[in-house]
C-alpha cells in the first residue's frame, strides 16, 4: 500500500469478559498484513467494564459513551473519530 492507513472500527456492547482477548487477537492479525493501521473499539453504552478491559490492549483507541445507542451509531461514531 502507498502509505495509506486502514481503520478498523469495532462496536462493543457488554463485552468485558472477552474484549481484551479479542482485541489482542485482532491487533495481531491486522499487524501481519498492514503496517499503517488503527483499531478503534467503540463501547456502545457504559453498562459494564468493557472500556477498562479494552484499554489494557496497547495501541487500541477506545471510545465510549454512557447510553447504548446501537451498532449503527457506534460504527458512525468510530468512523467520525478515525484517521484512516
Amino acid at each position: 500500500m502507498n502509505g495509506e492507513k486502514i481503520s478498523v472500527i469495532i462496536p462493543c456492547y457488554k463485552a468485558e469478559k472477552f474484549i481484551a482477548k479479542n482485541l489482542s487477537k485482532m491487533k495481531d492479525s491486522i499487524s501481519k498484513y498492514f503496517k499503517n493501521y488503527e483499531i478503534i473499539a467503540v463501547i456502545d453504552g457504559e453498562v459494564d467494564k468493557s472500556a477498562q478491559e479494552a484499554r489494557k490492549v496497547d495501541g487500541v483507541k477506545v471510545l465510549s459513551y454512557k447510553e447504548n445507542k446501537g451498532k449503527g451509531y457506534a460504527l458512525k461514531y468510530g468512523f467520525n473519530h478515525s484517521t484512516g
